[in-house]
């Protein structure tokens, strides 16, 4: 997993990656790629109704905060997210 996180400077970003050991970070790989999953699917069912598609972005964007994720510092590109430049 450290190979990874130095191959992809936006795992880097993730403060909590760079600290922990292999299998706490396989856990929380493993735990973001289902939030991401379930944010996905929450996502798809809110672009129909404005107001609740608002509430659905503030709230990623409370939880990405709160486990040190600063979604500011990435823009939308073809291949997923990537770091601004």
């Amino acid at each position: 997993m450290r190979r990874e996180i130095a191959e992809n400077p936006a795992i880097a970003t993730f403060p909590a990656l760079l600290s922990s050991d292999n299998a706490t970070q396989q856990e929380m790989a493993k735990a973001h790629y289902l939030q991401t999953i379930l944010v996905s699917v929450t996502l798809d069912a809110a672009m129909s109704d404005p107001t609740h598609l608002e509430q659905v972005k503030a709230a990623v964007r409370q939880g990405a905060s709160a486990s040190g994720i600063h979604l500011e510092a990435f823009e939308p590109a073809e291949a997923g997210a990537v770091l601004k430049q």
